[in-house]
């Protein structure tokens, strides 16, 4: 269960961390509530049971899985399939229509979860399951091996440009009870793996030899692409779906997908849940920048994440990120 409440922007309570040290860990002394499963980060609303009850699950054929580290172009992955799936008419909240798989799981239990996936009242607008993830790929949310037809989606952004991303996120939501600075964030957290779905760079390399061995199953596509030329992308991702993108669909997904779009769409359902005294989730569409770590970062904050890069990618196995 998320935990509704406010910290300070100036420290983290001793009272609140003792209160709640019983069932959250937190990976530092500044805060970052979490669990943890199989020795991997996961957030606060985390469950093992639920998560022991999804990964022996088999994928349907028609499932189309996005599957993103934290803060790489997730909701801009959901907003271009749900797009593509609903012809091109205007998709205001993908978040409901692309569920967390762990989270749906936690809150309603996985019985709940197949029901409700099953009988399309999560997803209105197609009959296929459109699931999100953010779990390692041997921690995947589904029985492996993974189902030939299924769509798997991983999007993936620069560790520099995510890392800031996370950083505000863990700071714009309250369960996560962390008010470090970026410095912090960056040495004491994110090169360490202490965070969200744990080592970035180990995710990456998980899930790309997933890609390597997938057989067409697994599409790769980095956020920094889609900025360059995202209706390329978005053919792209229509053609691995299998949606035709005739007539002015595409067109539409494009326009839909473009993030002054997105952002306005975000800010009509935000009003809408606040009104209904539902949560809303703090600046969840922020900037969508490429390269904004060079406005944000110190000089001392891009050597930690530099030379962890380099002490990762020795191999040349991540040689795909672009840092532009």
């Amino acid at each position: 269960m998320e935990v509704a409440l406010f910290i300070s922007s100036t420290f983290l309570p001793r009272l609140v961390t003792k209160y709640y040290a019983y069932k959250y860990n937190f990976q530092c002394s500044t805060g970052y509530a979490s669990q943890m499963y199989e020795g991997v980060v996961y957030p606060p609303f985390a469950k093992s049971g639920p998560i022991d009850s999804l990964r022996s699950l088999p994928l349907l054929p028609s499932d189309i899985v996005i599957a993103t580290f934290p803060k790489s172009g997730t909701t801009l992955m959901q907003q271009i399939v749900l797009t593509l799936l609903n012809g091109g008419d205007e998709v205001l909240d993908p978040m409901s229509g692309s569920p967390w798989a762990e989270l749906i799981a936690a809150k309603f239990g996985v019985e709940a979860f197949k029901t409700k996936w099953s009988d399309g009242t999560i997803n209105k607008f197609t009959d296929r399951r459109v699931i999100k993830t953010h779990a390692p790929s041997h921690l995947k949310p589904w029985s492996s091996p993974t189902t030939d037809l299924a769509k798997i989606i991983v999007v993936s952004r620069n560790p520099a440009d995510t890392a800031v991303s996370m950083w505000n996120h863990s700071r714009d939501i309250p369960s996560f009870m962390y008010r470090g600075t970026l410095s912090h964030f960056l040495s004491e957290l994110y090169v360490k793996g202490k965070v969200e779905s744990g080592c970035f760079w180990a995710w990456h390399k998980g899930w790309r030899r997933e890609w390597s061995e997938g057989e067409g199953g697994i599409l790769w596509i980095t956020f920094e692409e889609f900025k360059e030329n995202p209706r390329a992308v978005i053919v792209k991702v229509a053609e691995f779906i299998g949606v035709e993108g005739k007539g002015d669909v595409i067109d539409k997904t494009v326009e839909g997908t473009s993030f002054k779009k997105m952002k306005k769409n975000f800010e009509i359902v935000d009003k809408n849940k606040a009104q209904k005294g539902l949560m809303v989730k703090k600046n969840h569409i922020r900037k969508g920048e490429k390269g904004a770590w060079r406005k944000k970062m110190s000089e001392a904050d891009v050597e930690i994440i530099m030379r962890k890069h380099s002490e990762e990618n020795r191999g040349g196995e991540l040689d795909f990120f672009d840092f532009s």
